[in-house]
């Protein structure tokens, strides 16, 4: 019985280590095959502890469940980066054809009102790509 009561302490402190292997993610898995076959060499010692392993194998079951909701978190994040690369790019396409129809005005003239009012209508809806505007040509 004195036995039993200082395995009981043994378990706790595994909860304690499992607890802290949440952290390290898949070394957790590698962690969890070394905890079954000390569950293995405890049969042995006394059926009481096969019930131990056993709340054990749940805990890890549990923790295993959190990193999945974690990946499908960072996937997310990977989705909404992807929205503002094409936001970037865009602004990029549309500089680089603002900056070549620059090029083609004298460099004594300035562009005229009625160019900067077709660069305001149809070039900053670049969402269309309809590719209608006279200057990108």
């Amino acid at each position: 019985m004195e036995d039993g009561s200082s395995h009981t302490e043994d378990s706790s402190s595994h909860t304690e280590d499992s607890s802290s292997h949440m952290e390290d993610g898949s070394s957790h898995t590698e962690d969890s095959s070394s905890h079954t076959e000390d569950s293995s060499s405890h049969m042995e010692d006394g059926s009481s502890h096969t019930e131990d392993s056993s709340s054990h194998t749940e805990d890890s079951s549990s923790h295993m469940e959190d990193g999945s909701s974690h990946t499908e978190d960072s996937s997310s994040h990977t989705e909404d980066s992807s929205s503002h690369t094409e936001d970037c790019w865009h602004s990029v396409i549309f500089q680089v054809l603002w900056e070549i129809h620059l090029e083609k005005v004298p460099p004594n003239e300035e562009p005229s009102e009625a160019l900067l009012e077709e660069r305001e209508d149809c070039c900053f809806d670049f969402s269309s790509h309809t590719g209608d505007c006279s200057w990108e040509h």
